[in-house]
């Protein structure tokens, strides 16, 4: 069983062994299922209804049936998140990837329960599973994490509706908190600052962090927002 007092080391090696046996049997029982439906679709991501499967070791794991493109109709895509009950609720583990290339790496992410209640909260979702709440926030197409600043164990993580505050412990990227863009769009009102949403928003702070003249300026207001939420995201 996987816990959350398992060495680095020791959580990515289980989750990577399950993820790799659980995929290859997916792909190979349910693969074909999907194909003429994605073969058909127009718009993407396309998302299937999602299910729940036991490993060998009898962890709970909540699959996503996603298709990107057409080309997956033979190349079947399976979205696979680990359920891990505490008291404090579900957290979900999975193994992170690269947003362009979808490939493996070596880290962690964790979906932190107050983070999935505080987007349900914020955007008034109303939504009582956590499964359901998971499957809202993979559809809300999480965009690139980036670093604050970028040599600090702190990210923040762009998503359809707000951004996701994190922290970076070991391996594990924690997913910490969610501030809606209505109120992030507030706090940057007060300072006199145009909200840019979206990829826009990511390319603008990006192309800001590159130039070494803006570089204070730019982390000095992502300082000064996320600072209206250090009581939830521990910083202070």
């Amino acid at each position: 069983m996987i816990t959350k007092s398992m060495s680095d080391e020791e959580l990515f090696r289980a989750l990577k062994t399950e993820i790799d046996e659980l995929g290859w049997n997916l792909i190979k029982h349910k693969g074909q299922a999907y194909r003429k439906v994605v073969l058909r679709q127009r718009l993407f991501p396309l998302y299937f209804k999602p299910f729940e499967v036991k490993s060998k070791s009898k962890n709970t794991w909540l699959v996503i049936p996603v298709a990107h493109s057409r080309k997956d109709a033979d190349n079947s895509q399976f979205m696979l998140l680990c359920k891990l009950d505490s008291p404090e609720g579900i957290y979900w583990y999975s193994i992170g990837a690269d947003y362009f290339t979808r490939e493996a790496d070596e880290t962690i992410s964790v979906l932190a329960p107050h983070m999935l209640r505080r987007m349900n909260e914020r955007l008034n979702l109303h939504i009582l599973k956590s499964e359901d709440l998971l499957v809202e926030f993979i559809k809300r197409e999480p965009k690139n994490y980036m670093s604050y600043p970028p040599e600090s164990k702190q990210f923040f993580h762009l998503v359809n509706g707000g951004i996701v505050l994190g922290e970076v412990v070991g391996r594990r990227w924690i997913h910490k908190t969610f501030i809606d863009d209505e109120s992030f769009s507030k706090v940057n009102k007060m300072k006199g600052d145009r909200l840019i949403s979206g990829q826009k928003r990511l390319e603008s702070i990006k192309q800001l962090l590159d130039s070494s003249d803006n570089k204070a300026a730019v982390l000095e207001f992502i300082d000064s927002t996320f600072g209206s939420y250090k009581h939830e995201f521990k910083l202070e």
